[in-house]
């Protein structure tokens, strides 16, 4: 399929031309390097770890780039931990904030009709009852927004409480998301065992590990103060979905820098009007185009302003090709009329993507 380019590297295809078994190799190299990395943290070289992952991570996201497909949580949220992991103080505690705060942001987007009346997620399964259906999803918001702090209990018996509650909504999400997004955070979930049970920073010398540490940093010195700086840069990436006219979950605009939930089903009417003339006389051919893309950002125009630059640049060498106009309208499910996203006329034009000699032709 065609790329579809992150708006700010509008050329990725360039990273395309590369052959597929390059790109087989890099990935099965990747999953070689990170068990390696993992093994020089176990065995204490944590230099060479800390080295390792690094590059790893650069090479992962050199790799993200090449296709906004990739913009999804399961990446986003891993690579912020390892951010706080490789280069903040405060790794402890730091991570596990971070993680909490994936959810409480996660809960707050799905204070909506479309979440609260299950219409985001679709038909009921047949191992919940329809009438707990709705139930079930308000409680989600719950979970992500109140349960969540029982993660951060004194009391060991609140902490598994909490903790076993994330771990069954994974298990059900499931059903609806696949394998992999419940395992990666999965993965992230176990920062809180670990933090909970190994030594860390605030702990007396020669003190055993015991899952009765203070899980609250203990005073605000320096290292602690840079983390919670780090925290409050990312509360502000997920703040312009909550203050804007538009819907985001439409127009996915300003999710770029926050997080992409599944809180919200849209249905979308896309077209692509493409404009030919030939001795004077002009002809416009309508092109509805199945992008393929995931349910988060099937009607993203992200998406669709990619496949048009991909047409401009496929028709710049057609003699009687001149321009196209593009068309997205979009509403959630429980919508009563569609919502115009984008309409942009002279579309190649105005993205500088027709020949200069063509000016004439407009």
């Amino acid at each position: 399929p065609f790329p579809i380019c992150w708006p700010f590297f509008s050329n990725c295809e360039i990273m395309h031309s590369l052959p597929k078994a390059f790109g087989q190799a890099a990935v099965y190299a990747y999953a070689f390097g990170a068990t390696i990395a993992g093994f020089c943290f176990w065995r204490r070289k944590i230099k060479s770890g800390w080295v390792l992952l690094l590059s790893l991570n650069l090479i992962k996201y050199i790799f993200l780039l090449t296709d906004y497909r990739f913009m999804g949580n399961y990446h986003y949220m891993p690579f912020l931990v390892t951010l706080m992991f490789l280069f903040l103080p405060s790794k402890s505690w730091g991570c596990a904030a971070l993680t909490t705060l994936f959810y409480l942001a996660a809960g707050f987007l799905k204070f909506n009709v479309e979440w609260l009346s299950g219409a985001s997620v679709g038909d009921a399964p047949s191992f919940i009852p329809k009438p707990y259906f709705e139930l079930s999803c308000a409680y989600v918001v719950l979970l992500e927004t109140v349960f969540i702090w029982l993660l951060w209990s004194k009391r060991n018996w609140l902490r598994a409480l909490g903790l076993g509650q994330l771990v069954l909504f994974h298990a059900v999400s499931w059903y609806w998301v696949g394998f992999f997004y419940p395992c990666v955070m999965a993965c992230l979930l176990s920062i809180f065992p670990i933090y909970w049970l190994w030594p860390h920073s605030n702990d007396q010398p020669g003190e055993q590990p015991s899952a009765i540490h203070s899980v609250w940093p203990q005073g605000l010195d320096r290292a602690n103060l840079t983390t919670v700086f780090a925290l409050i840069i990312f509360i502000a990436c997920q703040l312009p979905t909550h203050f804007n006219s538009t819907d985001p979950a439409l127009d996915g605009n300003l999710r770029l820098l926050g997080l992409n939930m599944f809180d919200a089903r849209s249905i979308c009417m896309v077209s692509l009007n493409l404009h030919y003339s030939q001795g004077g006389v002009t002809k416009t051919v309508e092109y509805i185009p199945n992008l393929h893309t995931a349910i988060r950002t099937h009607c993203d125009p992200i998406v669709l302003e990619a496949e048009a630059r991909n047409i401009c640049r496929d028709q710049q060498d057609a003699v009687v090709f001149r321009d196209l106009d593009l068309l997205l309208t979009a509403k959630r499910t429980t919508d009563e009329s569609f919502y115009n996203v984008r309409e942009i006329h002279n579309f190649c034009a105005q993205n500088q993507l027709v020949m200069a000699s063509r000016g004439q032709r407009k």
